[in-house]
């Protein structure tokens, strides 16, 4: 930090009565370059814009579908608009300081923006399953044993279902894998489609899905997925009730699929 200090005092050309403000402007910057979620990121952007500058009354910030406004919206405005952001500064009176001051941050503010979100698509590929959409594995099973401890601490009813489709290896032999990834998609699709919104469908292997379902009455939602799927899946349930720990509700949630799978074919131990 001492070091940007530094810089921006030389850039800027100041007496030692404002280093003090640009060490304060460094700080500002240096904190807005550390921001790794966009509404913060925004919301300390508009404070650093706002508070190192004599003439701004009020500031106007727009990405993606949030808007920020922070102080008053009256008096001269301009916009320093880069590629990501939108911004309108509103002015007291113009002043060129202010004004190359707001440009050189907003140079800064673009680029950390840019980096806040390939680090959201990023931890988007890391969490979801790229051909399905469900959670991938490790992510949605990290979610999972959080949500089995939340409902084994407030003694609410969930279940969880294990689906595995049915006879997918015959699909891919006859039609290729290109149509039974179109399959597996489609049903995903499907249960996501139905589910409610704290539910949630993990992708557990290659045709196997978990589906947690905070719900005491799971049919219901097996029942939708069931009638309008494309394609036909066997399943295991199991109330959390019945489980010490996430693993074992899994486990039994398998068993059970195997055994119904086992029935629909007729096939006997």
């Amino acid at each position: 930090m001492e070091r940007l200090s530094s810089e921006l005092v030389s850039l800027f050309k100041v007496d030692q009565d404002k280093e003090l403000c640009l060490t304060l402007l460094s700080t500002s910057i240096v904190d807005l370059i550390h921001c790794s979620e966009k509404m913060g990121f925004v919301d300390k952007l508009a404070m650093t814009l706002y508070t190192n500058t004599q003439s701004v009354v009020g500031v106007k910030i727009v990405v993606d579908s949030f808007v920020k406004i922070f102080g008053s919206v009256a008096g001269f405005d301009k916009s320093f608009d880069s590629e990501s952001i939108d911004v309108t500064v509103y002015f007291e009176r113009y002043n060129d300081e202010d004004d190359n001051l707001i440009s050189m941050i907003m140079s800064i503010a673009e680029i950390q923006y840019r980096n806040i979100s390939k680090l959201e698509d990023l931890k988007k590929m890391m969490m979801y399953d790229s051909l399905t959409g469900a959670y991938c594995r490790t992510a949605g099973l990290d979610i999972l044993e959080k949500e089995f401890s939340r409902v084994k601490r407030s003694g609410t009813s969930a279940c969880l279902v294990f689906m595995d489709l049915d006879n997918l290896k015959q699909y891919n032999d006859s039609f290729g894998h290109a149509r039974g990834d179109r399959l597996l998609r489609n049903f995903a699709l499907t249960c996501i489609e139905n589910m409610r919104k704290n539910d949630l469908l993990i992708r557990y292997g290659g045709d196997e899905f978990l589906l947690f379902v905070d719900s005491a009455e799971p049919e219901y939602l097996i029942k939708r997925i069931q009638k309008k799927a494309d394609a036909s899946f066997s399943y295991g349930l199991v109330d959390f009730k019945e489980c010490q720990s996430l693993s074992e509700a899994i486990e039994k949630a398998d068993m059970r699929m195997y055994e119904n799978k086992r029935k629909s074919k007729g096939i006997r131990n």
